[in-house]
C-alpha cells in the first residue's frame, strides 16, 4: 500500500472541485438566493403583520378613549341641562309664589274692604233699627 497520493487521486480531486464549483454557481447560489428571498419576504410580512397589529391596537385604544370622552361629555352635557331646568322649575315656582302671594294679599284687601263696609252698613241699619225700635217701644209706653 501506497501512502503517497497518485495521479488518479489528484484527477478525482480536480474533477471533484470543478463539480463543486459548477454546482455553486448553477445549483446552490441561485437556491440560497431564492431562500434568502423568501425569508425576507416572510419576514417582511411578518414584521408588517406585528406594525400593522399594533398600528391596530393603538386605534382601539384611540377609538375607546374617545367613546369614553363622549359619553363623558354626553353625561356632563345632560347634568347641565338637569341644572339648568331645575334652575327654570325654581324660577317658575318662585314666580308662581309671588304670584299666589300678591293674589291673597289682594284678596285680603278685598275682604278687609268688604268687611269694613259691612261693618258700616251694619252699624247704619242697626242705628236705624235701635231708633225704630226705641220709636216703637215709646209709642207703646205713651
Amino acid at each position: 500500500m501506497d501512502l503517497l497520493p497518485n495521479w488518479t487521486m489528484l484527477v478525482s480531486m480536480g474533477i471533484f472541485l470543478v463539480v463543486v464549483l459548477v454546482l455553486n454557481q448553477l445549483l446552490f447560489k441561485p437556491l440560497l438566493a431564492v431562500m434568502e428571498e423568501r425569508e425576507q419576504k416572510t419576514s417582511g410580512l411578518s414584521a408588517q403583520a406585528q406594525e400593522l397589529a399594533s398600528r391596530f391596537d393603538a386605534w382601539s385604544k384611540e377609538c375607546d378613549d374617545q367613546a369614553r370622552a363622549e359619553r363623558r361629555r354626553g353625561h356632563d352635557l345632560a347634568q347641565e341641562l338637569r341644572r339648568e331646568a331645575m334652575k327654570e322649575r325654581a324660577s317658575q315656582i318662585a314666580e308662581a309664589r309671588s304670584q299666589v302671594e300678591a293674589k291673597k294679599k289682594e284678596a285680603q284687601a278685598q275682604l278687609q274692604s268688604d268687611l269694613e263696609e259691612s261693618r258700616a252698613v251694619l252699624r247704619r241699619e242697626s242705628d236705624a233699627i235701635a231708633q225704630l225700635i226705641a220709636a216703637r217701644v215709646l209709642q207703646r209706653e205713651a
